[in-house]
């Protein structure tokens, strides 16, 4: 499972995941079982996303990502 939510949070497709997970040797998963997944996951970002973020103490992070010329 872990692997198959790498592969959609990166955007990858159900199909081509399925490609990616068979060649690292779990052939018993098929594309609608990554489908499958993957509607389990977009109901754990549905119930996250709304989440009141003043609550609890949080972290901070800065991403910066440039391109130099």
């Amino acid at each position: 499972m872990a692997v198959i939510r790498e592969y959609l949070r990166a955007g990858v497709s159900a199909c081509r995941a399925d490609g990616q997970v068979k060649t690292l040797g779990l052939d018993d998963i098929s594309t609608s079982q990554v489908s499958v997944m993957a509607k389990t996951l977009d109901a754990e970002v549905t119930a996250f996303r709304p989440r009141p973020l003043d609550t609890g103490p949080y972290s901070y992070y800065v991403w910066l990502d440039t391109l130099s010329v």
